[in-house]
């Protein structure tokens, strides 16, 4: 990306760029907080946020839907509740642009206002290491980029988060290992994302953000729901409700599905099956909105994980017994 960096920079100058972003801001409004888009997902039905993700393309998985348009398909992503919209925008493994985050932006953000809702967060995903980049993103309609820890030096991180606060922006500071983890700690990350897949050897370990996040417990880091307080995200390799079940129990701010949801038929309903219903307008409610929907209950529940189950099933309501025994009941 440094060559294609530089090939930009030589074609547009940083001024321009900058003119661009005041210019574009100004018609469509500044960045949105992303701590802010996901709490305010954690205090509805969902109990996190979604960040659906629009890709064409990956390296693991060669083409995956090459000719979606990204701005119909985010559209479908925001109708059903999506609280984030990721977008690759790296060409040539990924087959994405800048353009395709910007028609997201204008797609979603109109229809939300018409809708009466918070529009989703806008991410622009790609190898970001240089503040040029950052300015594309804000020129295009971008609320938050995508920093790698594993592509770039603690200065450079630090840097690039400095600067991403300067415009307004709260970066998803991306992570794989405790080491990294730690330097994303000490640049003050308040948006942790884990990748489940190892970048180098393309194998995925759904277990790694669990182990992030008891890394996070051991070293006294607060994370989870609530205001002022680090918020941990799923990266990758997310496709079912038990794997929604799992992030939930693990205490996870928010997940990001990607593949799962550019293969679907539907991608409404794929989210639906993942997450449950659609998020409720009124948080913490657990009943249909209208009487001709069905509520659903399920007894004989033991178990955390199988009540977190239930929950991303789309369960409205849940049975516990406590009794040791059927004697013990009473």
């Amino acid at each position: 990306r440094e060559k294609d960096v530089a090939a930009a920079k030589a074609q547009k100058s940083s001024e321009e760029l900058q003119k661009e972003v005041l210019k574009f801001q100004e018609v469509f409004g500044p960045p949105q907080s992303l701590a802010e888009c996901i709490a305010e997902a954690e205090e509805q039905s969902w109990a996190l946020a979604l960040a659906a993700e629009f890709k064409r393309a990956s390296p693991s998985k060669g083409d995956i839907n090459p000719d979606l348009d990204a701005a119909e398909q985010a559209l479908q992503y925001t109708q059903v509740g999506a609280s984030v919209l990721s977008v690759l925008t790296e060409p040539k493994w990924f087959k994405g642009s800048l353009e395709d985050l910007k028609q997201v932006r204008l797609r979603t953000q109109d229809w939300s206002k018409s809708a009466g809702r918070r529009r989703p967060a806008c991410l622009r995903k790609d190898f970001i290491i240089d503040e040029y980049q950052v300015d594309e993103a804000l020129a295009h309609g971008a609320d938050t980029v995508l920093l790698m820890v594993s592509i770039l030096s603690k200065s450079k991180l630090q840097a690039l988060v400095s600067y991403c606060r300067e415009h307004q922006m709260e970066p998803l500071v991306e992570v794989v290992t405790a080491q990294e983890l730690e330097l994303a700690l000490a640049v003050k990350a308040r948006v942790i994302g884990v990748n489940n897949r190892n970048l180098h050897t393309l194998v995925l370990d759904k277990d790694r953000t669990c182990s992030i996040a008891q890394e996070l417990q051991r070293r006294g880091v607060a994370f989870g729901a609530g205001a002022n307080v680090t918020k941990l995200l799923a990266l990758s390799g997310l496709a079912t409700a038990e794997d929604v079940a799992q992030c939930r129990a693990i205490r996870c701010s928010g997940i990001l599905v990607g593949e799962a949801l550019m293969r679907a038929a539907d991608p409404g309903s794929a989210i639906l099956n993942m997450m449950g219903t659609a998020p409720s307008a009124e948080p913490g409610s657990a009943f249909p909105s209208t009487a001709s929907e069905v509520l659903v209950k399920v007894c004989g529940v033991r178990r955390v994980e199988d009540a977190a189950c239930a929950i991303a099933a789309g369960a409205n309501l849940i049975g516990v017994i406590f009794a040791a025994s059927k004697s013990q009941a009473s």
